[in-house]
């Protein structure tokens, strides 16, 4: 059929630049294994040495997004990480897990090349001075009356002269002259009652802890100290002592520690300490049996999630390469065709991975998925194996098997690869880095899937020499 001039003219030109490698490797055929075999191995080696696996969720972003650039803003401004290992301790109270708690604190500080930072307690003693700040509103407010009321003796000169024992009973006897029993009160007199019966009863009872204070001290014969209580306030304590880094209600206690990252490790470069925080918090958890311990925190859940993508994609993608040749297997009837069917494809996968490793340079936990996806679309070797067996069937030798084979599918093969990969390559529009990385490697192992099946097929097919399936004898009818 007509096609038109241009478009014959590329199939001309594909079909032609297809039986050029067709007879390349027809005539020598080791040499073009032994080519493609260097080209997969310094693949390999280049992505052992040089290939990273980007844990961080920031590393999936684009730098230049809003959201990015505000939070590294944040980080630099408030002198912060994000990449704190948290280990939780349950216990019933902090006094119960605090051994616990320092003993791993202690182990942790002793390995300095592997955690930093290690923090277990809030140690709140030297801003004691300023414990007014931690003061609820409520508490205030009351603070700030009783100041004004002390207004007196803080703006007269020499006042503070006057708070002897002497003037502070002569005080006490006037307010209680003016203090009338809430026995005597009638319900309207209650109604009416001055408010300065509050300041009254404040200053009562300011003044029956002072006695009580003095008996006690002549009781025991101690020094007496303060007659107001403590304050019951939980934060209170940490003005007094160190105290843990504990949730609200004391039933949880934390130790927070960063890890020293470890260069030698391209994948992860904190799978060292993560591994050795698991190691000590078991053989801590094994000198106080009492204490739960667990372990999270970004760099925890990170090396997590790493190590099930690199298990699961590498699971995965076997999985998927065993059952494409299995089918080819069970369609052919033979393992030659399959063989040739599937090594283009193995090929054409390791040298996506190298270019993945050249110019990008990391995977993450999206771009790591390639392999399956490439497993499952570029398989175009088999379309040639295909069409190779039937030329045979129909009684065409190798030779002119092959440059019917090549001549027909060279502009077919392209055209089903090159859209694929402009498809894929779309996604480096994308905002999302992750997409748009997995798009460029995706896109590019398509036209290797595709380079590999046009190159190294016929040096297999000329190596292999695969037999055609046999015809089915015609019946009785004359019908197949």
């Amino acid at each position: 059929p007509d096609i038109g001039m241009p478009m014959a003219r590329a199939v001309d030109w594909l079909g032609w630049l297809a039986m050029a490698m067709a007879r390349m490797g027809r005539g020598r055929p080791g040499i073009v294994l032994a080519i493609a075999g260097i080209i997969s191995l310094a693949c390999l080696v280049h992505a052992w040495a040089s290939l990273r696996f980007l844990t961080s969720r920031h590393d999936m972003i684009g730098p230049s997004k809003e959201v990015q650039r505000r939070w590294k803003a944040h980080l630099a401004r408030v002198g912060g990480t994000e990449d704190d290992m948290v280990v939780v301790f349950a216990g019933e109270n902090e006094e119960a897990m605090r051994p616990a708690v320092e003993d791993l604190a202690a182990c942790l500080r002793d390995e300095p090349g592997r955690f930093r930072r290690v923090w277990h307690e809030a140690d709140l003693r030297p801003i004691a001075d300023r414990a007014l700040q931690l003061a609820p509103a409520e508490k205030l407010a009351a603070i700030l009356g009783q100041v004004r009321s002390m207004r007196p003796l803080l703006e007269l000169p020499l006042a503070w002269n006057l708070f002897t024992l002497q003037n502070l009973v002569y005080e006490t006897r006037m307010r209680l002259k003016g203090v009338t029993s809430e026995a005597d009160l009638s319900r309207r007199d209650r109604a009416s009652r001055k408010p300065g019966a509050e300041a009254d009863a404040t200053v009562l009872d300011g003044f029956i802890l002072i006695l009580e204070s003095a008996a006690a001290s002549l009781r025991t014969g101690k020094r007496a100290g303060s007659p107001w209580p403590a304050d019951d306030d939980p934060r209170a304590a940490l003005l007094r002592r160190p105290g843990l880094l504990s949730a609200p209600g004391g039933k949880l206690a934390f130790v927070l520690a960063s890890p020293v990252p470890d260069e030698s490790n391209k994948l992860d470069a904190n799978k060292a300490s993560v591994a050795r925080l698991r190691a000590i918090v078991e053989q801590v958890h094994l000198r106080h049996p009492g204490s739960e311990i667990g372990v999270t925190g970004l760099p925890v859940l990170e090396n997590d999630e790493m190590e099930a993508a690199q298990a699961d994609t590498t699971r995965s993608s076997w999985i998927a390469f065993a059952g494409v040749l299995g089918l080819y297997v069970f369609v052919f009837r033979t393992w030659r065709a399959p063989l040739i069917s599937a090594i283009p494809l193995l090929v054409g996968t390791i040298m996506a991975l190298g270019w993945a490793t050249l110019t990008v340079g990391h995977l993450n936990l999206l771009s790591a998925t390639f392999a399956v996806m490439l497993i499952g679309m570029g398989d175009y070797s088999v379309l040639y194996v295909s069409r190779y067996l039937s030329e045979l069937s129909s009684g065409a030798l190798h030779e002119e098997a092959l440059d019917v084979t090549a001549g027909s599918l060279g502009a077919s093969i392209a055209t089903a690869a090159l859209p694929s990969s402009l498809a894929f390559m779309a996604a480096l529009l994308s905002d999302f880095r992750a997409v748009a990385e997995l798009g460029w490697i995706a896109g590019w192992g398509l036209v290797f899937c595709a380079g590999s099946a046009l190159a190294i097929v016929p040096a297999l097919l000329s190596w292999l020499k695969p037999l055609p399936p046999p015809c089915p004898e015609p019946s009785a009818t004359g019908s197949w």
